[in-house]
Parts: C-alpha cells; structure tokens; sequence
C-alpha cells in the first residue's frame, strides 16, 4: 500500500483594523486602509458574514481553501459580531480609549479555533449567536469584578501612607471566587482575599 502524504500547511490571516476604520463604510467612498487593502490581496477564504460577500476572493478558491483571512473592523465602527453598535457611547469610547478592543481580539481567537475545525470539516465549530454567548460572558464576568471590587482599591495611597482599606476599618475584601491571597496594592501590611 502506497503512503498518501496528508500534510497540508494552513495559513491564517488577522488584520485588524484601525480605531474608526471599517472596510464597509470606506467601500462607499473607496479611502481604504492598508489593512484594506492587504486585506484584498490576501487569497483565500473568508469569515462568513462580516464583509459582504461581493468582497470575498473568487480566483482559484480551490487552490486557497487552506488560506482563512479574518478582517476585524476598527473600534469605534459597528461590529455586530462583537455586539459593537458603532453608535453613541460604543462610537465615542471605542475611538478614543479602544473599548471593544478585548472582544475583538477574543473574537480572532475563536475564530482560529473555529477556522481549524472549517478546515477539516468544511464548517465552523462555532456558531455566530455561539460566539456571542462567550463574548457576553465575558462582560459578564468584567461587570462582576467591577462591582465586587470596590472602587477604592484603585485609589492612591493616602499621605500620611496609610491604605486607604485600613482606614475604612474592613479587612480588605471577602470576595467569591477562587481564595488566593494577594497583597494590597497600596503596600500596607494587610492582604485581601479574591
């Protein structure tokens, strides 16, 4: 019996857009990025769903069906993928502090996974509303921590240099989870639970 070579390199694009930059709305009037741009000449397959389907590569697609290209819009633009509305608050604080940003970069993440599953199986592992749902855990679990932890933990040490903690007479914090210990970032003596 004659061996049948079954490696095959597979190569994954990420580009990530510019804060405010998007593809879909640079299409109108044609000022593209680089990231666009590089986007366009990259062969291969396509995330489904997050650029239309007129921009994805149509020459050879047999031969690059192992070339994956995923195109993640800058923050600050619409992003339905990411639950990014590109509008108002989500406009404003993704141009100028990059929130959004971390879902993004997790959504790459699952998309390399999900991409290898495509691959070998000629479909997603994961499922859009799937990726979604680990997205919202995720902001989840940030919006937990931020109302656990109190906000004077990221106060600076008072003048005298006492913690700020040692001062409203708590010990530092009983907080669900895991009970590893840490200490205070203020430098005081005491440790807090988390």
């Amino acid at each position: 019996m004659a061996e049948t070579d079954v490696t095959q390199t597979c190569f994954f694009w990420f580009l990530f857009e510019g804060a405010r930059n998007n593809y879909i709305i640079a299409e109108k009037e044609k000022p593209h990025s680089n990231v666009a741009r590089l986007y366009d000449c990259y062969p291969g397959l396509s995330v489904p769903g997050v650029l239309p389907v007129t921009i994805d590569w149509k020459t050879n697609e047999f031969e690059y069906k192992h070339f994956i290209k995923a195109y993640i819009l800058g923050v600050g633009t619409a992003f339905k993928h990411v639950n990014d509305s590109g509008e108002g608050g989500d406009k404003m604080d993704g141009a100028a502090t990059g929130y959004e940003g971390e879902d993004r970069i997790l959504w790459a993440l699952l998309q390399a996974i999900s991409n290898i599953h495509r691959y070998f199986m000629n479909m997603p592992l994961l499922s859009d509303d799937q990726i979604k749902s680990l997205l919202l855990k995720n902001q989840f679990n940030k919006q937990h921590w931020n109302k656990v932890l109190p906000l004077i933990l990221f106060q600076p040490p008072m003048p005298n240099g006492m913690c700020p903690l040692t001062i409203m007479g708590t010990a530092h914090l009983q907080v669900c989870g895991p009970a590893s210990l840490r200490t205070c970032h203020h430098k005081c003596d005491r440790r807090w639970r988390r």
